[in-house]
């Protein structure tokens, strides 16, 4: 009989102990849901407070993009003459007293920079100039006249008492593809 009792109390207990157990992971989760319901509510009120797009968007959308393409377009030609181009860029080298030598002119290629493509003929010249002169050139290349010319790159082969400089510089004139128009 005093078997029987102790196995009555012990069952007691683990009975009282496995309904603790369920009855506190049952509290956690109630308490769980009811914070994900108040998060739910917070972002809701949230996002009643972001404005509706207007009507009109994609209209304004389409109008953006042919402002953007008309921009492009009166700042990158698709045509361009690039002999007159290669002859102003040998004339301002010469008012700046820069000896020029063209070595290579490459073919127009296509060129991806960001999500845009243009149309890029590169252009080698071997360079001799002052320092002072050269960095006046430079600078002069990026003024409006010369807005679709862009140095790629720029290399010194020899400084000659420090201010006399030989080297390299390939230029790119860079349009819009023919096919953007």
């Amino acid at each position: 009989m005093l078997n029987t009792k102790r196995l009555s109390v012990v069952l007691v207990i683990l009975l009282v102990i496995g309904l603790v157990y369920f009855g506190v992971g049952y509290f956690r989760e109630h308490q769980q849901e009811a914070e994900l319901a108040t998060q739910m509510d917070d972002i809701s009120k949230l996002l009643a407070l972001i404005p509706r797009p207007p009507a009109d968007l994609q209209q304004r959308l389409a109008d953006a993009q042919q402002a953007n393409a008309t921009a492009k377009q009166n700042l990158l030609p698709s045509d361009v003459d690039t002999t007159l181009i290669i002859k102003n860029v040998f004339q301002l080298a010469d008012e700046f007293n820069i000896k020029v030598i063209p070595l290579v002119t490459d073919q127009w290629t296509m060129r991806t920079v960001g999500e845009e493509s243009y149309r890029v003929l590169t252009v080698s010249l071997s360079i001799e100039a002052d320092f002072a002169d050269l960095l006046d050139f430079v600078n002069r290349l990026y003024d409006s006249e010369f807005s679709i010319v862009a140095i790629d790159r720029l290399a010194i082969d020899e400084v000659v008492n420090g201010a006399a400089i030989s080297g390299r510089i390939e230029l790119a004139i860079y349009t819009l593809p023919v096919s953007s128009e």
